[in-house]
């Protein structure tokens, strides 16, 4: 993992590093376990942004073997004599390359399960509760790039970093009294805005593209008003068909509000960030709605009713493409096709994979500013692309 991509900020903050040229990871760990052992207890973290993987800090506290799986060796467990590479053995014994294709398919199948284990919890592992009622955050303290490559926290004031340190060893030292399983699961909360707006957003965006080549105001004002009239219509009521002020408030708290009631200043800070986005969703779908129905007024036997026709549909398609730049949800990055019941659509990773380091490229892209992006297409990917 390249140092200066931010995935290890977080533990070069709380190692007080002095700079990346002599950052260890050892001993980086050393010193936030040895510090967490101090300021109220701390059992490990997650190594990196991304989180596949975790830092344990005493493997004889409160960890436990449940269980120790041996590999058997392939070819005495399919009774087959060992494998030959010579080349007089390729020659006199054909069969010896059959064997040898066997086990390289099982050996590719054994890669593929492992890319397999993966996608399953692309979307988040079920069995883990994230508890943000003691959430740290520099976001509101100091500036940090919108862009998730480039976010970066190491360079923070070292008046900032010794105040973020302290409210974590506050979180460590103060005992819960909440239960967490009884708090808003955020994660959930925003998923349920993704799964519900990231369709409708795409779709609108793509009304806009294919607009480019009809230039149909009817068609147009049909598509848009196709994907935002029954989400602002479950907000009307006769005889105003348009949002009020209150209307207005209820959609955005409708799909932002907490779950249970918020416990702490940390959960107010979360709730109140999901409402800004949730804010400006409304308005674009609202926004989306008034132009499309204002377009649909050629099927009442005129022209469109208003100046500047072609300015406001460029200015409206210009707010849906920024909105989901911004937003950057998942659902924005897929496979083209449908993949088949033996493939996934693999998502590009950085680290080690049976496709190689880094999926050898597999998804990514170069962007202008030199910043290695994972690009929005992805690729399904069988055992098959492992032999």
């Amino acid at each position: 993992m390249p140092r200066n991509s931010g995935q290890m900020d977080t533990q070069y903050v709380l190692s007080r590093a002095a700079s990346y040229d002599e950052f260890d990871e050892r001993s980086a760990a050393e010193t936030i376990c040895s510090w967490g052992k101090k300021n109220g207890g701390l059992d490990g973290y997650v190594r990196l942004e991304v989180g596949f993987e975790v830092v344990i800090c005493d493997f004889h506290e409160k960890l436990h073997l449940v269980s120790n799986v041996t590999l058997t060796n392939v070819t005495n467990t399919l009774h087959f004599p060992p494998e030959h590479f010579d080349n007089v053995s390729i020659v006199t014994d054909p069969l010896n390359i059959r064997r040898s294709s066997v086990i390289d398919g099982l050996e590719a199948r054994a890669g593929f399960d492992f890319l397999q284990a993966g996608a399953r919890v692309y979307d988040g592992d079920a069995r883990i509760l994230l508890d943000f009622s003691k959430f740290v955050t520099p976001i509101g303290k100091t500036y940090i790039d919108p862009d998730p490559y480039k976010r970066r926290i190491y360079n923070m004031s070292t008046d900032l970093k010794e105040s973020l340190i302290g409210e974590v060893s506050d979180a460590l030292s103060t005992p819960n009294n909440h239960n967490p399983y009884l708090t808003t699961d955020w994660r959930r909360a925003t998923e349920s805005i993704e799964k519900k707006f990231g369709p409708l957003l795409l779709s609108l965006n793509n009304s806009f593209t294919l607009y480019e080549s009809h230039k149909d105001h009817g068609v147009l004002g049909s598509n848009l008003t196709t994907y935002s009239f029954n989400f602002i219509r479950r907000y009307l009521s006769e005889p105003v068909y348009d949002l009020t002020p209150s209307s207005r408030k209820m959609a955005i708290w409708d799909y932002a509000h907490p779950y249970q009631p918020l416990s702490t200043n940390q959960e107010l800070l979360i709730f109140s960030a999901i409402a800004v986005v949730q804010t400006r969703i409304v308005d674009t779908m609202n926004s989306i709605f008034q132009l499309g129905r204002s377009l649909l007024t050629v099927y009442q036997g005129g022209d469109v009713a208003f100046e500047n026709v072609e300015q406001l549909i460029m200015s409206n398609k210009k707010r849906v493409k920024n909105l989901l730049n911004e937003l950057n949800w998942p659902v924005i990055y897929g496979c083209r096709k449908t993949c088949n019941a033996d493939e996934i659509c693999f998502v590009p990773t950085w680290g080690p994979s049976p496709l190689g380091w880094g999926g050898q490229g597999t998804g990514f892209y170069e962007g202008v500013d030199g910043v290695t992006r994972v690009g929005r297409d992805f690729t399904c990917v069988s055992y098959r692309t492992l032999l």
